[in-house]
């Protein structure tokens, strides 16, 4: 019985087969990747949200600041809620001790790119305990959403104070890219900032938040640029999701 042999022709047509069905199921794919990633960064930030929580539950209803310490710059809430996920981090010690466990697992989205980032420091932003890719929401040099800077002294903020908590930012994915001060990037600005930190768009034009109340969700850039008109002072367009918009 003879056995047939595929022409060059045949080998060529089987080969542009294979390759169109791949060109087609490529697409899927990467969109199943992406979805799955996104759903990573949610659970991430979910942890992140009901840690935020506990820490309150444990200091009278008090929000971590985003800085404290100056160990730690802007990336001390981290440090404060740490431990509630299972990382023994000591706010007393320096965040060279803890930089790898404050930027890596929970803290950190599964496509934050540290390539994207750069610094003053001329060191890699993967070294340091503010890398990661998620940012505490921050109004701008006198407001924060754990404090709130006045003329004399600083105070700190409560859950019960903030008017609407599912409207109001508390982590969420921070932008990729230059930033005029490496430790904004543990920080999540308005778009009106005056450090250069873009608008985040990770996820396809679009970022995750957990609000303050704990629940996530997927906000896209282009809603969050608009904004939304507040009779609050100071809490207009993007800034309504800020701490302005609380009591």
């Amino acid at each position: 019985m003879k056995t047939k042999n595929f022409t060059l022709i045949e080998l060529l047509v089987v080969i542009a087969i294979i390759a169109i069905l791949a060109a087609m199921l490529l697409p899927a794919l990467n969109k199943a990747r992406m979805t799955a990633q996104k759903a990573s960064c949610q659970g991430n930030l979910k942890s992140m949200g009901t840690a935020v929580q506990m820490y309150a539950a444990d200091h009278e209803d008090t929000l971590p600041g985003l800085n404290g310490l100056s160990n730690y710059w802007n990336a001390w809430w981290k440090a404060r809620i740490a431990p509630y996920m299972g990382i023994p981090v000591k706010v007393e010690d320096n965040w060279s001790v803890w930089k790898k466990q404050l930027s890596s697992g929970i803290f950190r989205c599964p496509i934050w790119r540290v390539e994207l980032i750069t610094n003053t420091s001329g060191r890699p932003a993967d070294d340091h305990i503010y890398a990661g890719g998620y940012g505490y929401a921050y109004l701008d040099d006198t407001n924060g959403l754990g404090y709130q800077q006045a003329s004399r002294g600083i105070f700190w903020t409560k859950i019960s104070k903030v008017a609407k908590p599912s409207e109001t930012f508390l982590i969420a994915d921070s932008a990729d890219g230059n930033v005029s001060n490496s430790g904004y990037n543990c920080v999540l600005y308005h778009s009106g900032n005056s450090n250069g930190v873009p608008d985040p768009d990770r996820h396809d034009k679009a970022f995750n938040v957990v609000w303050v109340d704990g629940h996530v969700s997927l906000m896209s850039t282009l809603d969050y640029k608009a904004g939304k008109p507040s009779s609050v002072d100071k809490a207009n367009g993007n800034k309504y999701y800020f701490y302005a918009y609380a009591k």
